[in-house]
């Protein structure tokens, strides 16, 4: 069960840099995004979803429940899916700051899933900041394969050489 923990971790860990979908929200207007009558709602966008995506990771992590648990997950991919529906149309391409994010947020799911299989399979140890500072550690060196992936092993576009031509 701990090394299927472990690919899960990796597969969670290079997915913010393997696919251009935005799965969280950021507090400000994104360059390609339409303008808006009320500038805050930006920011109450990302706050909400923040906020409804802690609720619903806390109370997966605590509840007895199995039935309750398993929509609270549910509940987690629906806040991870609405930035796509909501964004993606306008924003062709993630920013860094957004991947960087999405690492953590899906750092947090992680953590998640394996304190769940801790719970199913054996009793809960006592776990204090080294355990998560070292998890952290973990889940960046496996999300640098997914960064060294998309940055260096992804050929940039060049621009057309006709196009070029004109612009000089």
């Amino acid at each position: 069960m701990v090394y299927l923990y472990i690919v899960l971790m990796f597969l969670l860990s290079v997915l913010p840099f393997l696919t251009d979908i935005p799965f969280v929200f950021v507090p400000f207007r994104q360059r390609q995004e339409p303008l808006s009558d009320k500038p805050l709602l930006y920011f109450f966008r990302a706050i909400i979803s923040y906020l409804l995506f802690a609720f619903l990771l806390y109370f997966s992590l605590n509840s007895t429940n199995l039935l309750f648990k398993v929509l609270c997950l549910f509940g987690l991919l629906v806040v991870l899916s609405t930035p796509y529906v909501m964004v993606a149309r306008f924003v062709p391409r993630k920013p860094p700051f957004v991947r960087v994010a999405e690492v953590f947020a899906f750092y947090f799911i992680s953590l998640s899933i394996g304190f769940y299989i801790e719970r199913l399979w054996t009793n809960s140890a006592l776990k204090d900041w080294r355990f998560y500072i070292v998890t952290l550690c973990v889940f960046l060196v496996f999300s640098s394969t997914g960064f060294i992936f998309k940055v260096l092993m992804i050929p940039k576009k060049e621009p057309n050489l006709k196009t070029r031509k004109k612009a000089l």
